[in-house]
């Protein structure tokens, strides 16, 4: 089932205002939504995870642009 469009819209509007990209937010709804659908096995999860942690920018990342 996807994930209500409210959630999404909220994801997006939070990772804007932490100064995070689009690419951020996209990632954590389509984990989110996988979720939603079915049980993810741990390769699944890992697989998640290290996509949303490429996208996240830290402060450092920031301080340089």
């Amino acid at each position: 089932m996807p994930i209500d469009r409210e959630l999404e819209a909220a994801i997006e509007q939070a990772a804007e205002e932490f100064g995070q990209s689009r690419t951020a937010a996209r990632r954590l709804v389509k984990w989110l939504t996988d979720m939603s659908d079915r049980e993810l096995v741990s390769s699944e999860e890992l697989q998640h995870l290290g996509t949303l942690r490429s996208a996240i920018r830290s402060e450092a990342d920031r301080e340089e642009q």
